[in-house]
This record gives C-alpha cells, sequence and structure tokens, in this order.
C-alpha cells in the first residue's frame, strides 16, 4: 500500500505563515502539535486555529469569569463580616456584572489576539480576557497585560496588582518586585511608595516594619524616620571632634552609614560609629601630610573606593592611588588587599 509522506518542518512553517498573513503569532511547536492533532493536513490545522480554538477558549473564559475572583469573595466576606448570608447580595451582583461582561466577548477577533499573545492556549487566553475584563482595559493593552500575568505566575489577581501598582513605579518588574515584599497588597505597596517619596534609601521590610507600627500612616512612619536620622548624626558627634567634623558635615556622613545599610537599625548605628571614626582617621593622617582641606564629600568617597581603609583613603585623595572600578581588579592589588 501506498502512504504519503509529510514534510513536517514545511507543513508547521505553512501553518505559521497562514496565521502570519492574517496578523497572528504562532510557534513552530504549536503549529506541529496542532498539525498532528488534524492529521497533519494544513488547512484543518489552520481551521481549528481560527475557529475551533477561539471557541474553546470562550467557553474556558465563562468558567473563569462568570464567578467572583478570590480578592472579590475576600472584600465582600470581609465587608460583610464575613457572614455569607449578609454577603450574598453583594455576591450576586457582583457575579451579574462578570455574567454581563463575559457575554461581550465572542470567538472573533479579541479571541484570537488574546489567543496569539498566548501561542493558541485556550486556558491562558481565557485568563488573558478575564484579566482584561476584570481592569475594564482596551484590547490594545492585551500585550501589556500577558507580561504582567507571565511576572505574576499566571494569576489574575497578582497580574490585577501589578496593573494598578505599575503607574506608580518604573515598570512591571518594579511592580513585582515591591508587591512580592507586600504580600501582593497594592495599598501596602502604596504607603511603602509614600514613605520612598522622603526617605527614597529605606529598605522595604524597614518601611513596612514602620509603618506596622503607625497604624499604616506613612506620615508617622517618616516622622520616625526623622527621630532616626538624628539619633544617628548624634553617633557620628559623639565619635569625632570639631576638628575632624565641622558643623554640619555630621548629616553627609549619617546618610552615607544609613544609606549603606539601607536604613536597617541593626547596622546601621555600627556603621556609623566605624565610619565616623574612619573619617577622623583619614583627615588625621592628611593633615600630617600638610592639607586638611578636603571636602566631607571627598573624603567619603575616598573611603568608598578604598573599602573603609584611612590610609588607602589618603593616597587616593592624593592622588597617589588610582583605585580600579572592577572588583576583580582590586582584588589583585597588594596595595588594596593588605
Amino acid at each position: 500500500r501506498w502512504y504519503p509522506v509529510v514534510y513536517r518542518p514545511g507543513a508547521a512553517r505553512e501553518v505559521c505563515k497562514a496565521l502570519e498573513g492574517q496578523g497572528y503569532k504562532l510557534s513552530k511547536v504549536r503549529a506541529a502539535r496542532v498539525l498532528a492533532e488534524t492529521g497533519w493536513i494544513v488547512t484543518a490545522a489552520v481551521r481549528r486555529l481560527l475557529y475551533m480554538l477561539p471557541q474553546a477558549a470562550t467557553r474556558e473564559l465563562l468558567v473563569r469569569f462568570a464567578r467572583p475572583s478570590e480578592a472579590e469573595m475576600r472584600g465582600l466576606l470581609d465587608a460583610a463580616g464575613w457572614d455569607l448570608s449578609a454577603a450574598q447580595p453583594a455576591i450576586d451582583r457582583v457575579l451579574r456584572q462578570r455574567i454581563a461582561l463575559a457575554k461581550e466577548v465572542d470567538s472573533g477577533e479579541r479571541t484570537r489576539q488574546a489567543l496569539s499573545l498566548c501561542d493558541w492556549d485556550p486556558v491562558r487566553a481565557a485568563t488573558l480576557l478575564a484579566l482584561q475584563l476584570q481592569l475594564g482595559s482596551d484590547v490594545k493593552q492585551l500585550p501589556e497585560l500577558q507580561e504582567a500575568l507571565n511576572l505574576a505566575g499566571g494569576s489574575e489577581d497578582r497580574a490585577e496588582a501589578v496593573m494598578k501598582l505599575q503607574p506608580a513605579v518604573s515598570n512591571a518588574q518594579s511592580a513585582v518586585r515591591l508587591l512580592e515584599q507586600c504580600s501582593w497588597s497594592v495599598q501596602t505597596a502604596k504607603r511603602v511608595l509614600d514613605v520612598h517619596k522622603r526617605f527614597a534609601r529605606v529598605s522595604v521590610q524597614v518601611a513596612l516594619e514602620l509603618l506596622r507600627r503607625n497604624d499604616d500612616d506613612p506620615h508617622a512612619a517618616c516622622e520616625m524616620l526623622v527621630e532616626y536620622h538624628q539619633r544617628i548624626q548624634r553617633i557620628v558627634r559623639e565619635q569625632v571632634d570639631g576638628m575632624d567634623v565641622v558643623h554640619g558635615e555630621e548629616s553627609a556622613i549619617a546618610d552615607t552609614a544609613l544609606n549603606a545599610t539601607d536604613w536597617d537599625p541593626r547596622s546601621s548605628f555600627l556603621a556609623a560609629r566605624n565610619l565616623s571614626q574612619a573619617v577622623k582617621s583619614t583627615r588625621q593622617l592628611a593633615r600630617q601630610r600638610g592639607y586638611d582641606n578636603f571636602t566631607v564629600d571627598s573624603v567619603l568617597a575616598a573611603l568608598t573606593a578604598a573599602e573603609m581603609k584611612p590610609k588607602l583613603a589618603v593616597a587616593v585623595l592624593f592622588g597617589e592611588l588610582a583605585v580600579p572600578r572592577d572588583p576583580a581588579q582590586r582584588a589583585k592589588d597588594p596595595a588594596l588587599v593588605s
């Protein structure tokens, strides 16, 4: 008997080309899978992709979206004092709204665009469409929503949090990093950002602890940071005398110590003492060489470059030692590792 031989890579390319001609994307791996499901017939595979998979995606959307999300249920139950009977009217209202929105989605262009972004996976496309309906976003934002879903591990609620926080930060990746530390709470993340408006170098964990101690009030948390900064300045003044640090310079030293430790009190007090002593020693050594007019910023920069070693910092200040920027080169230099 005669059996037809199919050149499978070529068939996959033809399917990809057919979809690209209509403005959609498809990976060759996915094309091969669909071809295998349709007997390696190119026209049947294209028909399955453009007509059958959109139907599957819309059905999956009904399963996923025609019910309150976990975040909505938690909020509704919390508002009703966790009394299910009291929450029932609000749940019914949300359910009616979601069903009405889900009915607006058909197996047409919007669904195909979602499938194209998800490599024609109906379940992932349904999740993407559900997020778009949940946020009330424009269809043009589907690529941005898909990126948020990818970063959020496929969770609609977390992707929604990313999209809500993103305008307040630089990009979606920054939003995810902050939300991960804030238990994916947008409100908590925005309070942390309020603290960062005044104290940009405070770590998220320190900001969260301050907010916890101040009933989630960013203003009160910032006032506590002001007092904290003043305490660090007092420590600096206690470590040096008037010849080594003049009035006003203690603030720069305190800032450097705090920023180097992300304002973590477990290490910032010790860092302030050590940095103050290093500044004092560096200026004394410079004075012995007949020059003591280096600004505190210059001294701090030299100490940072010389890994907090006053003798090396003086050599840097006097131009006798150029510190390599590359840590690997610095490790090879005997003068810097001694």
